[in-house]
C-alpha cells in the first residue's frame, strides 16, 4: 500500500509536468532544427494495447498497463538524446511559481479527501472537502483582487478565459464523461462507450487540424459545442465523446501556437504559464462537479455515500441513471454557456469595431 502511494505520488507529478515539458522541448527542437520524425504508429498501437488491456480481468490487466506505461515512459526518454544545451532562465515569474506550489500543495489535500471520501465511504471526510473547497475559493477571490502582476496579467483577458475554459473542458471530458459511462451504461461499457471514442478523437485531430489550418480556432469552438450537445442526446454519447475530444485536441494546439507567440511572457515560460492558467480551470471544474453531484443525491433524499456507490458500480441502476442524466445536464450546461458567453463577447467586439 505504501509503495501504492509512493506510485500515485510520482505518477501525479508526472501527469502534471510531462505535457508541459514535451510540449516546451518539441518547439526548442523545432527552432533548433533538433526535430524526428513522428512514427504515428507506434502511438495508435501503444494506446490500442492500453485499450485492450482495459477489457482483461482485473489481476491481469493492473499488472499490463503499468508494464505498458513503463515501457512507454522508457522510449520517451530518447527525445532527450538531442538536448544538450537547453535551459531555464531565472525571471520574476519563478515567485508565482511557489506561490502557486502552495496553491496546489492544498488542492492536493482536497483531492485527497475527496478521493479517500469515495473509498472508504466516508461522509465526514467529504465535507472536510466540501468546507475546504468553498475556504479555497474564498481565497482565491481575494488574491486575485489584491494581486496586481499573475501571470494572468501578461495574457490578454480573452486567452486567460478561453485557457481556463480549455482546461474545465479537459476535466470535463477525460473525469466526467467516463464517470458518465459507468454509471449509465455500466463499467463494462466503459471501453466502447468511452475510452474508443476518446482516444480515437486524440489520433484524428492532428489530421483534422491540418485540414482547417488557419481556422481552427472557429472551428474547434463549433465543434467542442456541437460535441456538448449531443452529450446531452444520451443514444449520442459515444459520437459526442468522439467529437468532444477531436475537436478539444485541435483547440488545445492552437491555443499551444497562440501561448508560444506572446511576447509579453518569457519565451521558455511561455508553456508553463498556459499550464498553471489550464490547470487551475481543470482543478475547479471538478471540484465543482463533485459538490452539484452530491446535491443532487442529498436532494433527492439520498445519502452521500449512495452517490459514491453510484459512481463506482458495474453494473447500473435506474437511479444512477437517473442521477447521471441530472448531472450530465448541469455539467454541460454549465460548459455550452461558457462558450455561449465567449462567442457573444467576441460578436460584441466585431460589432464595435
Amino acid at each position: 500500500m505504501k509503495l501504492e502511494l509512493v506510485s500515485g505520488l510520482f505518477l501525479g507529478l508526472s501527469a502534471a509536468w510531462l505535457p508541459m515539458a514535451n510540449n516546451t522541448i518539441n518547439y526548442y527542437k523545432f527552432e533548433n532544427h533538433l526535430t524526428d520524425s513522428k512514427n504515428m504508429g507506434i502511438t495508435v498501437l501503444s494506446l490500442t494495447f492500453l485499450g485492450i488491456v482495459l477489457l482483461l480481468p482485473n489481476n491481469y490487466s493492473f499488472v499490463l498497463f503499468f508494464v505498458i506505461y513503463g515501457l512507454m515512459y522508457s522510449l520517451a526518454l530518447s527525445s532527450l538524446i538531442n538536448i544538450k544545451n537547453y535551459e531555464v532562465q531565472v525571471h520574476d515569474l519563478e515567485d508565482y511559481s511557489y506561490r502557486y506550489l502552495i496553491l496546489f500543495l492544498f488542492l492536493f489535500v482536497l483531492v485527497l479527501l475527496l478521493r479517500s471520501s469515495r473509498l472508504l465511504l466516508s461522509t465526514l471526510q467529504f465535507d472536510y472537502f466540501v468546507y475546504g473547497t468553498f475556504l479555497l475559493v474564498l481565497c482565491m477571490l481575494i488574491l486575485s483582487m489584491f494581486s496586481h502582476h499573475r501571470p494572468q496579467r501578461r495574457v490578454p483577458s480573452d486567452l486567460s478565459y478561453l485557457t481556463i475554459l480549455n482546461g474545465a473542458l479537459g476535466n470535463y471530458l477525460f473525469l466526467f464523461s467516463s464517470l458518465y459511462a459507468a454509471g449509465y451504461y455500466g463499467h463494462n461499457q466503459l471501453f466502447a462507450r468511452f475510452y474508443l471514442p476518446y482516444v480515437l478523437g486524440i489520433v484524428i485531430a492532428p489530421i483534422i487540424g491540418g485540414l482547417v489550418g488557419k481556422r481552427s480556432k472557429k472551428i474547434s469552438l463549433i465543434g467542442m459545442t456541437v460535441g456538448l450537445i449531443l452529450v446531452l442526446i444520451t443514444p449520442f454519447f459515444t459520437s459526442s465523446v468522439l467529437i468532444l475530444s477531436t475537436f478539444k485536441s485541435v483547440f488545445n494546439g492552437w491555443l499551444t501556437e497562440i501561448y508560444r507567440h506572446q511576447d509579453e511572457l518569457p519565451k521558455d515560460k511561455r508553456i508553463w504559464v498556459k499550464y498553471t492558467i489550464q490547470s487551475m480551470g481543470s482543478i475547479a471544474h471538478q471540484f465543482v462537479l463533485m459538490i452539484i453531484g452530491s446535491l443532487l443525491v442529498m436532494g433527492n433524499q439520498s445519502s452521500v455515500k449512495t452517490f459514491f456507490v453510484m459512481t463506482s458500480q458495474k453494473i447500473p441502476t435506474v437511479e444512477s441513471r437517473t442521477l447521471m442524466t441530472n448531472w450530465n445536464g448541469i455539467a454541460t450546461g454549465i460548459l455550452l454557456i461558457g462558450l455561449i458567453v465567449y462567442g457573444l463577447g467576441s460578436a460584441i467586439k466585431i460589432n464595435v469595431k
